[in-house]
């Protein structure tokens, strides 16, 4: 892995696309799948933004969504990590106080347009996804299979 796992700044991520799943640990910025509404919502806010439109910390995507997915992937595709990677890093981990850093926080599933999220601190990923996407705030470790929860080893949840 290319990225120290810090307690929200970095976060885990549960991507489904093209029938594959696959996690990433990644900046927490890369997910706010609609980076024009983020933008507005500041605008919103009385903000004034600098550098309105300038989408280049993000590959020049500012939507990612079902149409992008590809091109957003493959810039990530270093911060793809392996269900035994996440595990390995959960037991390595020398504070148990901080392993909640460890947990998953989003899930994307570009195939069905869904954002699921979890991320505990404000963030709200889920008010910025594309037109007709499915959004919820929900703890979503249940859905993740059996075979993917780095979290359960030998049989104990870290969680």
């Amino acid at each position: 892995m290319t990225i120290e796992i810090e307690y929200a700044e970095t976060i885990i991520v549960w991507v489904h696309y093209r029938d594959k799943w696959n996690w990433y640990v990644t900046d927490k910025e890369l997910w706010f799948l609609d980076l024009i509404k983020y933008e507005q919502a500041f605008i919103d806010a009385g903000y004034e933004l600098h550098n309105q439109g300038d989408f280049s910390d993000r590959f020049d995507i500012p939507i990612v969504n079902r149409q992008t997915a590809a091109d957003f992937i493959e810039h990530i595709e270093e911060f793809k990590v392996t269900t035994n990677q996440l595990s390995k890093f959960l037991l390595k981990e020398p504070n148990k106080e901080e392993i909640d850093k460890y947990k998953p926080v989003l899930f994307v599933d570009f195939d069905t347009e869904t954002l699921i999220s979890s991320f505990p601190e404000p963030a709200s990923y889920e008010e910025y996804v594309p037109e007709n996407w499915e959004s919820v705030y929900k703890d979503f470790l249940e859905d993740v299979p059996t075979n993917e929860r780095y979290w359960v080893i030998g049989g104990k949840s870290y969680f």
